[in-house]
């Protein structure tokens, strides 16, 4: 019992000091979502979770803005106001798909894809050579199992 507790106080105090040190809604959020999901689920171990904790800690908002788009592409498009018609479903490139996503230069899309990437959260390294997908398409199916998990364990449940 001691060890539960013990566990619990360190994931308390690790997610609390990431809040106090962050002012960022998508860190925040992250920092509420495993607190959360530490204190009421058993399904991942101590070491995990501190795995999810120190990533926040580590990736940028934006880091953590394209692991959202990847892990529901229509919800983050709807909440952006994005539209696709049958005539122009955005026959853009992954490149220009991301820029009108996240509002940002070329070169630092391809550094948050590279550390994705480098961390095992997504399974692409680069933008190149994806040219076979259109339009939302391209934000389909691009996060690992790890970057799964990640993500939806940093998510409060708001039931």
């Amino acid at each position: 019992m001691e060890e539960f507790n013990d566990e619990i106080l360190y994931i308390v105090e690790k997610t609390l000091r990431g809040a106090l040190e962050n002012y960022q809604k998508e860190k925040l959020d992250a920092f509420r979502g495993i607190l959360i999901n530490s204190l009421t689920r058993t399904d991942r171990k101590q070491e995990e979770k501190e795995i999810y904790i120190n990533l926040v800690n580590s990736l940028s908002v934006l880091h953590l803005k394209l692991l959202s788009i990847f892990a529901n592409p229509d919800k983050f498009l709807n909440q952006k106001q994005l539209k696709f018609d049958s005539q122009n479903m955005w026959g853009d490139d992954f490149q220009t798909v991301l820029q009108k996503c996240l509002e940002c230069d070329t070169e630092i899309i391809k550094s948050l894809i590279t550390d994705l990437y480098n961390r095992g959260l997504i399974n692409m390294s680069s933008m190149g050579g994806l040219t076979a997908n259109r339009g939302k398409d391209l934000l389909f199916g691009r996060l690992t199992e790890l970057g799964k998990i990640f993500i939806e364990y940093c998510q409060a449940n708001e039931d």
